[in-house]
């Protein structure tokens, strides 16, 4: 008897379209029932929503086959909600990790293992975000550049390396912003105010002007933003307020020149500056919302990118270049103090980590594209990149010296002398310099199969080399007395990658598409772990060193879903199924003594169904609903990470739920919009492994914001308020690795109920 679990197993591709026809096609006819019911003998159309997407020029999101969202930027600046980061919250199977101030991770369909970690320079991107045609990516410090300026934001889920010079395996994220306007003067401001509980007042200041120098031809656009967040949470031991504050200053200038019909070129320059609390963590065993440390943490960021974009018209094809350098320097100051406690004293004492890292970038990223309006479409590119990164690392502690002359026996103990340390007093210092460069060609093309069929096919063609060194010293990083550790290593990677997708549009209103595309992630080299240190953490997950190097990890993505436009334009419902085959897989394997390295280890499945739609009711309301089911497991027990064969993959919900409304009133000279939205994410594992003593769960999260607004062509005034229902929003979870120096897991905790008005002034 042939059994038929092996034979899915032979053929992925036949369980695959089961599962898409079932979790696809029902969902979508309930909701076109429902849809045409309800809005029978109503007038009001849906406006469309128009993307870049495909990288040929602005079309409609219905008639691309991809899975793609779109959020506008001004929806949620009139909700009160700041950072690029608020946009994610409503969207399904999008997931952001932010347990501090400054760092981020966004992952999507459930292809994640680790957690956030400032230090890894070897943390490679699963989702690379975009600054219009400007890579911006740092896995674990993603710039948090505030909602200014944008246009609009692109989400598309799956791999992208045939379209998008920089590549990603689970998705892209496009900041689109605004372009400057070569006709007209103009100029807009916005003022926010809020007010968080247990916290204090907020504000956000913001302006931009357009002056159009030479009519048609020579233009520029300027935008600034200035905004303060309070903090909520309290320092028990230093006895101060509002420690996760955040200030921020964010300006963008742009220049276009624009010769006839055949060249235009864009010059820009983005600069922000942060500075807040770093960290969101709390200590609920002892208060909701309070935290213990001897010294105030903080992170500050100065990020710097200058663009020149040029698009040359050649006959019916298009070239564009995008050239773009990133200047970043940001540095997270953490507090050590039980760290000392548990391995060095014996007790808590002030020891602050500071993580300097000093990044530069350049990209260079050129494509040809054909019309969109062509019968055979394509586009192809070449992209070049360069990365370096210096990461340092210092934790002072005042009078560890003298301590540890009377643990070692050596009078006069001196770090600086002694293990080669900036200062004495101090237990580590380490440095990691990373040098990248990467080389790709992509590129797409799509053939009409008669009158209803689309087949796009398209390849991705990279060569990587990375070059790493790294020292560590002091008491906590040295091999021994006077005897630092070091290592350096090369990680090389060459390959194609594959793209295809195959589209029906039995009707102008209705496209069905398939895709399968292939991921990939370059390697690296682990940072040392000093074996004197952490030998007996070693010796407990039956090891003496760790390894010097990891490989590259990949994966198959498989989607069917469909896009259809309902009820006379009233509905839109997109429905897609995926599957994804996750192999080799990047794995951080923690050690309890600080330190970490990655293995390619496992396998991991990830399958599911996402749902967007929107319902125009009359004139006046229109409802969104967007979900998402991922079920994301390991195939097979990863002894490495402590999990066992069907454990969840970590910090990703099971199930995403959005409900969004919006209605609006026209009035004589204006009009009244009232907005809300509700968002349901439920419980994750903050490890991989349910069987890891570590391992805690996520609590589910329930999220309620509206605002009220009145809004005419010249000026708006409207009321805000976000987490209504004052939800304790947990975002991640720190087990206890320090007991008993340490009172309990630490929690990250998000925003509580904030209430807020914003005004509008335009020119």
């Amino acid at each position: 008897m042939i059994n038929q679990s092996c034979l899915s197993e032979r053929l992925p591709w036949k369980s695959l379209l089961i599962r898409a026809a079932a979790l696809a096609l029902s969902p979508a006819l309930v909701a076109v029932a429902f849809a045409q019911g309800a809005t029978e003998n109503v007038s009001g159309v849906l406006s469309e929503v128009v993307v870049s997407a495909s990288r040929l020029g602005e079309q409609s999101l219905q008639t691309i086959p991809m899975a793609i969202s779109v959020i506008r930027a001004d929806k949620v600046d009139d909700a009160g909600l700041g950072a690029v980061t608020d946009l994610l919250r409503l969207l399904p199977s999008v997931q952001m990790q932010s347990p501090s101030g400054g760092t981020n991770r966004i992952d999507m369909r459930g292809i994640v293992t680790t957690n956030v970690e400032v230090s890894n320079v070897q943390d490679r991107a699963l989702v690379q975000i975009y600054l219009d045609d400007a890579p911006i990516t740092l896995q674990s410090g993603n710039p948090n550049l505030q909602v200014y300026d944008l246009e609009r934001v692109e989400i598309l889920r799956g791999p992208q390396g045939t379209l998008y010079g920089a590549g990603s395996m689970a998705g892209t994220i496009r900041l689109i912003t605004k372009p400057p306007n070569l006709t007209t003067l103009s100029a807009d401001s916005r003022l926010l105010m809020s007010q968080t509980k247990h916290g204090g007042t907020n504000y956000a200041v913001r302006g931009t002007i357009d002056l159009p120098l030479k009519t048609d031809v020579l233009g520029a656009r300027f935008a600034v933003f200035r905004g303060e967040d309070s903090g909520y949470i309290h320092n028990l031991t230093t006895g101060q307020d509002d420690i996760n504050d955040a200030e921020s200053t964010q300006g963008r200038a742009v220049l276009r020149w624009k010769a006839g019909d055949r060249l235009m070129v864009d010059v820009s320059a983005t600069l922000a500056k942060l500075d807040r609390g770093a960290r969101d963590w709390t200590l609920p065993i002892l208060d909701r919302y309070a935290f213990t440390g001897v010294k105030r943490e903080r992170v500050s960021d100065d990020f710097k990118l200058f663009n020149t974009t040029v698009t040359a018209a050649l006959g019916s094809m298009q070239l564009i270049s995008s050239s773009s350098y990133i200047d970043r320097a940001f540095e997270p100051v953490a507090s050590l103090d039980y760290l000392t406690g548990k391995f060095l004293t014996g007790v808590t004492q002030e020891s602050t980590s500071y993580f300097p890292n000093n990044l530069s970038r350049f990209t260079e990223e050129l494509r040809l594209v054909s019309s969109n309006d062509a019968k055979i479409r394509w586009t192809g590119g070449l992209f070049f990149e360069n990365f370096n990164r210096n990461l340092y690392q210092t934790t002072p502690t005042p009078g560890i010296d003298a301590i540890l002359a009377g643990l070692f026996g050596i009078p006069g103990f001196n770090s600086a002398e002694l293990y080669g340390t900036p200062t004495p007093d101090d237990i580590f210092y380490g440095t990691q310099f990373v040098d990248e460069r990467q080389f790709a060609a992509f590129g797409e093309l799509t053939i009409p199969l008669g009158a209803q069929f689309d087949l796009t096919a398209g390849v991705r063609y990279f060569d990587f080399r990375q070059k790493f060194d790294v020292l560590f010293t002091g008491v906590a990083g040295a091999l021994d007395l006077n005897k630092p550790l070091t290592d350096s290593g090369i990680e090389k990677a060459t390959g194609t990658n594959p793209r295809a997708v195959l589209a029906y549009r039995p009707s102008e209103s209705l496209m069905i598409f398939a895709e399968a595309a292939r991921g990939f992630r370059y390697g690296g080299v682990n940072q040392p772990v000093p074996p004197e240190f952490c030998a007996a953490a070693l010796a407990a997950i039956g090891l003496t060193e760790a390894p010097t190097t990891f490989g590259p990890d990949s994966l198959w993505s498989y989607s069917l879903g469909e896009k259809a436009i309902v009820a006379g334009g009233r509905v839109t419902i997109n429905t897609t199924a995926f599957w994804v085959d996750w192999r080799d897989v990047q794995n951080i394997a923690p050690i309890p003594c600080g330190y970490y390295f990655a293995i390619n280890k496992g396998r991991v499945r990830s399958q599911g169904l996402e749902f967007e739609s929107r319902v125009r009711f009359g004139d006046h309301l229109t409802l969104g609903v967007n979900a998402s089911l991922t079920d994301a497991k390991a195939q097979g027990a990863i002894p490495e990470v402590q999990a066992v064969d069907g454990d969840r993959t970590p910090f990703f919900p099971k199930t995403i739920a959005s409900v969004i409304a919006d209605y609006a009133i026209p009035l004589q000279s204006g009009t009244l919009t009232f907005s809300s939205d509700y968002t349901y994410r439920s419980s994750s594992l903050n490890n991989f492994g349910a069987a890891n003593p570590e391992a805690r769960q996520i609590p589910s999260s329930k999220f309620l914001n509206a605002s009220l607004s009145y809004e005419t062509n010249r000026w708006s005034i409207g009321v805000f308020g976000t987490n209504l229902t004052n939800d304790r929003l947990v975002t991640a979870i720190n087990t206890n690795h320090f007991a008993p120096f340490q009172p309990g897991d630490l929690f990250s905790l998000g925003r509580p109920r904030t209430f807020g008005v914003n005004a509008r002034l335009s020119y």
